[in-house]
């Protein structure tokens, strides 16, 4: 089993967002029958130290540009993953807000000033977990913004979901 980077699905291109300025989606299959918000959880609450640091020195510099910024321990969770039918549309899981559940699809996400985004975890009907961003910017700042993360997005993805299938909780 590894992590493979795939087209963009074509409903999360369409759907997710009203126009979508970066996308990208990596697959690793199969994976358990678990719950997506525990797949989520086990995925996005387990950073190594090198994102952790990298994520507080983001929200230090997006402080001071006004930008929304997590707290210092949301990337890290020692807690449970709540229930599944705890979960719902509205409320956190871990860094980020609960957009859309349905029973192949879980999406989180955030609206800022300078972007939208969002993070589908979707499972396939021969059991592969998708994970997908979509990103709109929605002016300079996003755009530059946009242009300085996208390397660190891309490495920082595939990590976090290695980092969870070689630690079997996937």
């Amino acid at each position: 089993m590894y992590v493979k980077e795939v087209p963009v699905p074509p409903e999360h291109a369409t759907t997710l967002l009203d126009r979508v300025t970066f996308a990208d989606c990596y697959e690793v299959a199969p994976v358990s029958k678990d719950h997506l918000t525990d797949l989520y959880w086990n995925i996005f609450t387990h950073s190594p130290a090198w994102i952790t640091n990298l994520m507080a020195l983001r929200n230090r510099i997006a402080r001071r540009f006004g930008l929304k910024a997590a707290a210092p321990d949301e990337g890290n969770s020692t807690a449970p993953c709540p229930a599944p039918n705890d979960v719902q549309v509205g409320q956190r899981l871990g860094m980020f807000q609960v957009i859309k559940m349905a029973d192949n699809l879980l999406v989180t996400g955030e609206d800022d000033s300078h972007l939208d985004f969002r993070i589908a975890l979707s499972r396939t009907k021969d059991n592969r977990l998708r994970v997908t961003t979509v990103v709109q910017t929605k002016n300079t700042l996003g755009r530059v913004y946009m242009f300085v993360i996208k390397p660190f997005h891309k490495l920082i993805a595939r990590t976090m979901i290695t980092n969870a299938l070689k630690a079997g909780r996937l």
